[in-house]
């Protein structure tokens, strides 16, 4: 038997292994000892694999966050430490009281954490359900941050690229080699030149919810591609925040590119940008 499988039978080994966790989860940003966390500061945690490239959709939290201060003229002051989540689908891991302003729950079955959440606004009606289910106060406004990112970069949109092709990072292997040059990954710290590219395509296919959202935020017709990370818990959680629920899949890219469907607009973008921005915990730098 493996060392570690019989530590985990030794009484309280788990409980232990958890403080540990926790205490980690408190001095650095998800456990990297290269992201330390400021004392007397407000702190976006966001997931970033240790001593790994960034991905954009994760990336861009702490990004938005700072384009709302700067547009709300909030200056960093020294005060408590707080810690918050925006971007992404990261309730559910938790491991410390956070501010929760936009961000959604992963799956289905995901389990809700043990700690107090702030929650001034979520992804969508999937996740505030799954919150109030497990006695979390939850306020109906809902949205995903990276749709204002129209209101604070203005990026190149003249139609250079017929299609681009998005997988989820954990998938990217698994689109066709002919399709290379139509492809861009989100495993990347160019946030700008990711965004530009797809406000520069004239069609978007994607398994990245990120793609999903930063396309049609800027008005980019685009298509969820059956390339998913898990189910379709969050496509969903997000698609109904936006009042769509009659979701199009495409099962392959090849059909993607046949029939060229995609979603409607987005109807309530300006609400969902107006209830965001409302709904920012400015306090925390007041």
């Amino acid at each position: 038997m493996k060392i570690r499988n019989v530590l985990n039978l030794i009484p309280g080994y788990k409980w232990a292994s958890g403080v540990r966790k926790r205490k980690q989860w408190l001095k650095y940003n998800w456990y990297d000892k290269n992201r330390p966390i400021k004392e007397g500061e407000v702190n976006v945690y966001y997931y970033k694999r240790p001593n790994q490239i960034d991905n954009v959709g994760d990336m861009l939290s702490p990004i938005v966050v700072d384009m709302v201060k700067e547009h709300l003229n909030l200056q960093n002051k020294k005060g408590r430490t707080e810690r918050m989540f925006a971007i992404g689908s990261v309730i559910t891991a938790a491991k410390s009281d956070m501010v929760i302003w936009g961000s959604g729950v992963h799956f289905e079955n995901s389990i809700m954490p043990k700690v107090d959440l702030d929650i001034r606004a979520v992804r969508g009606p999937l996740s505030k359900e799954k919150l109030v289910q497990n006695r979390f106060k939850c306020p109906e406004y809902y949205g995903d941050p990276a749709l204002l990112l129209p209101l604070f970069y203005q990026p190149n949109t003249t139609k250079q690229y017929d299609y681009t092709i998005i997988a989820h990072f954990s998938k990217d292997k698994e689109i066709s080699d002919k399709y290379k040059e139509n492809q861009i990954s989100t495993l990347t710290s160019d946030w700008k030149g990711f965004i530009d590219r797809l406000a520069s395509s004239k069609y978007v296919i994607s398994g990245s919810l990120h793609g999903i959202i930063i396309a049609e935020a800027y008005g980019v017709p685009a298509i969820l591609l059956d390339l998913l990370d898990g189910d379709m818990f969050k496509y969903k959680d997000y698609y109904y925040s936006t009042g769509r629920k009659d979701i199009i899949v495409a099962k392959s890219v090849e059909e993607a590119l046949k029939e060229r469907k995609s979603m409607p607009p987005i109807g309530n973008l300006e609400k969902l940008q107006s209830d965001l921005i409302q709904s920012f915990p400015k306090d925390l730098w007041e």
